[in-house]
C-alpha cells in the first residue's frame, strides 16, 4: 500500500498538536502566512476520519469543511485528494455554495438562484435559527472546519455564529486564521464599522467558549527559505502590532536598511566542501558582487573562515575618483580626488586620454588639439594656455568672457 503522505514534509510538533485534537474539541489555531495551514487542516480531516478509537471516528458526511472562494475549496479538496487517506470524501464548499444547500433544504419551492449573494446569507441564517438542519433526513455537522477566519465579516460572520451557538453542545470545530492577514475589509464602506469587524469573530470565540476554547499557534514559517525572507522574520510579531503611523514607519527604516545590508542576504559560509574548494583555488576563483558594500562583505566572511583572497576593482577604470575631475588631471598624472579638484577649479587644460573622457565644463566629449587640450569650451585652454599652443575663438559659440550683444542678435556663422 502506498503511503499518502510520503511526499510531505512532516508534521512538526505544533502542527501535531492541532492534528490529534478530539472531533468534540474547539480549537482556534493561530498561523501566519507560511505556516503549513492547509497541510494541517488535510491532516486533521484524516484524523477525525480515520481515528484509531472506533467512538471517535467520525464520517465524512458530519464534517463541513467551509472556504470563501471556489479557487480555494478546489485546492483543498485537490490536497485532500493526493495527500488524504481516510478523508477522501469530505467535501469542501464555499459559503455561498453551502448557504444555498441549505436554503434548497428548507425552502424548496423557492427561487433561491435569482437572489444575490448577501441576501441568501441573511436567509440561511435565518433558516438554522429555525431548526433547518434538523429538518427530515437532515442532520447538523459533528465538526467545523474553517480556513481564514479573519475574513468573517458581517453576514458571513454571523452565518457561522448562528451554526456553532446552536449546535455548541454537539459540534465541535477547528478554525484557522490570523488576524494580520484580513483581505476582505474592503467590502465594507464605513471605515468605523470596518474597524470593528477587525478581530470581531476572534473576540466572539473567546467570549463564547472562556474554558473549552483551546488555542494553539503555528510559529514556523516554511516560505522563508531565502536568506533576505529569514532576515526580516522576527520583525513580524512587532508589525502586527503597530498602530502608531510614526512607528510603523520607523520599523518600515528599519527593515529596509535590514534588507540592504549585504551581510543579511548572504548564507553561511559553513559547507566542509565549499570552504576547501575555496582554499585550494584561491588564485583560480573569482567572486562577482553588485557594488563595493556587497565586496567587503564577501571580503569578511572569507577572513572569519581563513580563506586568502585579494581584492580587485574593475581592470578598465578606476572607480575611486570621478572621470571628468581625472581628466583635467592629465593622462599622466596620478592625482587624489582633492588634487583634481583643486587642479580644476583653477581652469587647467582639460587633458584628453585615450578613451577620450568628457570634460568637466562642456560635459561633452572633448575635441583634441595637437597640444592636447581640450576645443570644446575654449575657456579652459584661453584662460591658462600651454607653452605655444594657439588660441583661437570658438567658432560655434562666443566667448564666456563676452559680453552679450546690446542691439540685436549677432550672426556667429560669420566668425572666423
Amino acid at each position: 500500500m502506498i503511503d499518502a503522505y510520503l511526499d510531505t514534509p512532516p508534521l512538526t510538533d505544533e502542527q501535531r498538536a492541532v492534528v490529534e485534537q478530539p472531533w468534540d474539541a474547539r480549537v482556534l489555531v493561530t498561523a501566519g502566512a507560511g505556516a503549513g495551514k492547509t497541510h494541517t487542516l488535510v491532516r486533521r480531516l484524516d484524523a477525525l476520519c480515520g481515528h484509531e478509537d472506533p467512538e471517535e471516528v467520525l464520517e465524512a458526511s458530519e464534517i463541513l469543511v467551509l472556504t470563501f472562494s471556489r479557487a480555494a475549496a478546489r485546492e483543498l479538496r485537490e490536497r485532500i485528494v493526493r495527500h488524504g487517506e481516510r478523508a477522501r470524501r469530505v467535501r469542501a464548499q464555499t459559503f455561498d455554495a453551502w448557504a444555498y444547500g441549505v436554503l434548497r433544504q428548507a425552502h424548496p419551492d423557492g427561487d433561491w438562484a435569482g437572489v444575490g449573494f448577501d441576501e441568501r446569507i441573511v436567509a440561511a441564517t435565518q433558516a438554522i435559527e429555525k431548526g433547518a438542519l434538523e429538518a427530515g433526513d437532515a442532520a447538523p455537522p459533528a465538526h467545523v472546519v474553517i480556513d481564514e477566519v479573519q475574513d468573517l465579516l458581517g453576514g458571513r460572520r454571523e452565518l457561522v455564529e448562528t451554526l456553532l451557538d446552536r449546535y455548541q453542545d454537539s459540534c465541535g470545530f477547528t478554525v484557522v486564521g490570523d488576524a494580520a492577514q484580513n483581505v476582505y475589509g474592503f467590502q465594507i464602506d464605513d471605515l468605523a464599522e470596518r474597524a470593528d469587524e477587525t478581530g470581531r469573530f476572534f473576540d466572539w470565540l473567546r467570549a463564547s467558549y472562556p474554558d473549552e476554547l483551546v488555542e494553539l499557534h503555528l510559529t514556523r514559517n516554511f516560505r522563508a527559505v531565502t536568506p533576505e525572507a529569514r532576515a526580516a522574520l522576527h520583525l513580524g510579531p512587532r508589525l502586527q502590532e503597530v498602530t502608531d503611523p510614526d512607528e510603523g514607519a520607523n520599523l518600515y527604516e528599519e527593515l529596509r536598511e535590514l534588507l540592504l545590508e549585504p551581510a543579511n542576504t548572504m548564507a553561511d559560509l559553513t559547507d566542509p566542501l565549499t570552504l576547501g574548494s575555496l582554499r585550494r583555488t584561491s588564485d583560480s576563483c573569482a567572486i562577482l558582487t553588485r557594488d563595493n558594500r556587497q565586496a567587503l562583505a564577501v571580503s569578511e566572511l572569507l577572513h572569519e573562515h581563513a580563506v586568502p583572497h585579494r581584492l580587485r576593482r574593475p581592470w578598465r577604470t578606476d572607480r575611486s575618483r570621478i572621470g571628468w575631475p581625472s581628466c583635467c588631471a592629465g593622462p599622466r598624472q596620478t592625482a587624489s580626488p582633492r588634487n583634481v579638484f583643486a587642479c580644476c577649479s583653477q581652469k587647467s587644460p582639460c587633458r584628453t586620454s585615450r578613451t577620450r573622457p568628457r570634460c568637466g565644463r562642456c560635459c561633452v566629449v572633448p575635441r583634441a588639439e595637437p597640444d592636447g587640450t581640450c576645443s570644446t569650451w575654449r575657456g579652459c585652454a584661453v584662460s591658462s594656455p600651454t607653452a605655444g599652443s594657439p588660441t583661437r575663438p570658438e567658432p560655434s559659440r562666443p566667448s564666456p568672457s563676452s559680453s552679450p550683444p546690446s542691439t540685436g542678435p549677432k550672426d556667429w556663422s560669420s566668425t572666423a
